[in-house]
């Protein structure tokens, strides 16, 4: 989901996009894709041979992804990051607060907001950001827990733990951070808004 578009990828493996379509974020390539990812004008997806594709607004380099194997991809503002199929990170496009620099690592899932990029390293504990922190998201990242999955907006972020509980850190300003779920209403469905 991006800011005013949305993608998805059906059961035959082909991607639909709905909402805002300015600069063709919402209008995908045909062909097979396993994931979808949109961000404000653009978006990006895991073809099934592994590949990725972008489309929509290209001003530095964001419909550009590198070429290899992935197996995820998180794409917001004017840039995009994938997993490749070893679990290191891969990044391209703009770089104004340091989202298309990241870590050294192995990682099992991402995802991004506006200028923020978060992933969960595939070994050990906590959850590890990026770029810009005008909002703590960087340097507030939870360190001690397991996490199975990770979600940033433009101001603050939340982790799945193991045990289903949910963490967030970040701009609270709504109670987006202090206002969680307990582990059993977070089991089934996890999402942070943008």
């Amino acid at each position: 989901v991006g800011s005013s578009s949305a993608c998805a990828v059906s059961g035959s493996s082909q991607v639909t996009c709905w909402g805002q379509n300015s600069w063709g974020e919402a209008s995908p390539p045909g062909g097979s894709f396993s994931s979808v990812a949109t961000g404000g004008t653009h978006s990006c997806g895991v073809r099934t041979d592994g590949t990725l594709q972008c489309w929509g607004l290209d001003t530095v380099g964001q419909t550009t992804p590198p070429v290899g194997q992935f197996v995820a991809v998180a794409v917001d503002g004017d840039h995009g990051c994938a997993i490749t199929a070893v679990g290191t990170i891969e990044c391209w496009g703009g770089n104004s607060d340091g989202e298309t620099s990241p870590p050294v690592g192995s990682y099992s899932q991402i995802a991004s907001g506006s200028n923020t990029v978060c992933a969960v390293p595939a070994a050990g504990s906590g959850i590890v950001c990026w770029g810009s922190d005008a909002t703590g998201v960087v340097t507030n990242a939870p360190t001690a827990e397991n996490y199975t999955e990770v979600s940033v907006s433009a101001n603050h972020a939340c982790a799945l733990q193991v045990d289903g509980d949910v963490t967030c850190w970040g701009h609270d300003l709504s109670g987006q951070c202090s206002g969680t779920p307990t582990a059993t209403a977070s089991r089934n469905a996890f999402a942070s808004g943008t």
